[in-house]
């Protein structure tokens, strides 16, 4: 291990697409692993440029300025890897960065696969992986058809949306006329599926040389009604037991999509049968605090190390556990809003009690903003990350976590 160590530290630039405050970690990572870094944003004042050996000011979407740049700039050694912490478009210049330079990666071509949850979903259902019923329509007429044939309740979602922005939730034929009547859904920019009646859960790993490598499985707890907003991520889930249909599933989806190497996410539904439901999964580090504080508190091991290792052409070997006390619970839990729209007066510091310890907590809104339901999980106010070692049922907990903090509006 040390000679692994010291050989790690020997010489070369480390690329990070973006330089804000979710890619903080692994600008940090690269750098306590003895690498140079060159950081890629837009924003001269983002949290990671400050700690960057080289800034480069562009959009992290502009894969082939993001190039050219590096081509030009005067550099003291080699570049040996690139990655992103972000998603969406920053994914697909990373991948485009390092099959120009020839780093360890994956096709820009089979990143534009996740980048419409339409087509890949129906990939993915063609080769027998169970996704949600989906309708499809060309036209205003086609899809008054349909009223008739859908299986309510239904979500209606747009095909290229985050965050849990945009998602419509419609019980019965009548409403879903309603909201037809009042805003036609483009068949090219929305998907319309079955809503499945369960619990889910969010998984996180690392594809290596076409292999996924699973690091966590948390249980997300979310708002009852759309857009079903996150309120919580917990560990130990109840469905660890599924973690070894979860890895054949995922490596399925890599087998069928051709991903080679990066971040991998997926979100599962369990339905009522217990079976497997993919709602969505992308190549990429995922967000919720997952990777940056959930891992490394509630496992005991750093995804973002194993992330640069596996970029700069180590042999990936997943860190092994450190012990973890054996009734110990944590969760990442949020705040939201009260209301649809709602002006904050107050946001108060959570207080633990003597069986939690506390390991992260963040402000994600300041005194005097709006924070607006209709902006998805960009609407919650405020994060907290703890850890719980007495004897106590993850739902009590949650239920007592919603009460423990009295934001002012």
């Amino acid at each position: 291990m040390v000679t692994e160590e010291a050989d790690l530290k020997k010489s070369g630039y480390f690329i990070s697409i973006g330089a804000g405050l979710n890619q903080k970690p692994l600008i940090e990572t690269a750098n306590s692993m003895g690498f140079k870094t060159i950081s890629i944003d837009k924003n001269d004042r983002a949290v990671g440029m400050d700690i960057s050996d080289v800034k480069i000011l562009e959009s992290t979407s502009e894969y082939r300025k993001i190039y050219s740049a590096l081509r030009h700039i005067p550099l003291t050694d080699k570049i040996v890897g690139v990655g992103t912490r972000s998603f969406g478009k920053a994914t697909y210049s990373a991948a485009y960065v390092s099959s120009k330079l020839k780093l360890v990666g994956t096709s820009p071509e089979v990143i534009k696969v996740f980048e419409d949850k339409k087509k890949y979903l129906n990939l993915l259902n063609s080769h027998g992986l169970k996704s949600p019923k989906s309708y499809q329509w060309q036209s205003k007429s086609s899809l008054n058809k349909l009223l008739n044939e859908i299986d309510y309740p239904v979500i209606l979602k747009p095909s290229k949306g985050n965050g849990k922005i945009g998602i419509e939730l419609f019980q019965t034929k009548e409403e879903f006329k309603q909201r037809l009547e009042k805003n036609y859904p483009d068949p090219q920019k929305f998907v319309l599926e079955e809503f499945i009646d369960g619990a889910e859960i969010t998984v996180l790993g690392i594809v290596n040389r076409s292999e996924f490598h699973l690091f966590s499985i948390t249980d997300k707890w979310t708002t009852p009604q759309a857009p079903f907003l996150e309120i919580a991520h917990t560990y130990p889930s109840k469905y660890q037991y599924l973690e070894a249909e979860i890895r054949i599933f995922i490596q399925n989806i890599i087998l069928f999509t051709k991903y080679k190497n990066g971040p991998f996410v997926a979100e599962f539904k369990i339905d009522k049968n217990g079976d497997l439901i993919i709602l969505e999964c992308n190549p990429e580090v995922g967000g919720e605090f997952l990777a940056d504080q959930m891992i490394p508190n509630a496992y005991n091991i750093s995804y973002f190390k194993s992330y640069v290792k596996m970029l700069i052409g180590n042999k990936f070997i997943k860190p092994i556990p450190k012990r973890i006390p054996k009734n110990q619970i944590a969760c990442i839990y949020y705040y939201l809003p009260a209301f649809v729209r709602s002006k904050i007066r107050s946001i108060p510091d959570f207080i633990s009690n003597p069986s939690e310890k506390i390991f992260f907590e963040l402000n994600l809104k300041k005194e005097n903003d709006f924070a607006d339901r209709t902006n998805g999980n960009n609407s919650r106010i405020k994060v907290i990350g703890l850890t719980r070692t007495d004897n106590i049922q993850m739902e009590a907990w949650l239920e007592e976590l919603s009460t423990r903090i009295e934001i002012g509006f």
